[in-house]
């Protein structure tokens, strides 16, 4: 029986895949040409495109570019997870350590809206105390 309701489950789900991968290829499909036509037609119609001030990395991360700073933020975000990792290494008997995800953590920053670094601070130590007390709770 239970065997049964596994196949129906199964064969349900294959049938709903073939139902939706059409329309999802051809928009990429449509989305892709619409992106090259784009691309294709400024770089006929608009004169000397290439020279803006904004195309080439040395304009926009370089020492010619306003994001220069953005640069460390690679550092940190290679050495984060090695800090997480020290201290539970350090701390071995305090099980939140290892559930620390320091991607997830700098990676949701993106969502967030600019604001001043109390907003910020605010905002993790909110997000920090209810994670924890659910954490705690169940």
């Amino acid at each position: 029986m239970a065997t049964n309701r596994n196949r129906r489950f199964l064969n349900r789900d294959h049938d709903y895949l073939f139902v939706f991968k059409p329309p999802l290829v051809v928009g990429t499909i449509v989305a892709a040409l619409m992106h090259l036509g784009t691309a294709w037609w400024l770089m006929n119609t608009v004169p000397n495109i290439f020279n803006w001030a904004l195309i080439g990395p040395r304009r926009i991360f370089g020492d010619l570019g306003f994001y220069s700073s953005i640069n460390w933020f690679f550092l940190v975000g290679v050495i984060a997870p090695f800090i997480v990792w020290l201290a539970h290494k350090a701390f071995p008997n305090k099980g939140w350590i290892r559930l620390i995800t320091m991607p997830v953590l700098l990676g949701t920053t993106v969502n967030m809206p600019p604001a001043t670094a109390v907003n910020y601070t605010s905002w993790i130590i909110a997000g920090f105390l209810s994670a924890f007390l659910a954490y705690r709770c169940y």
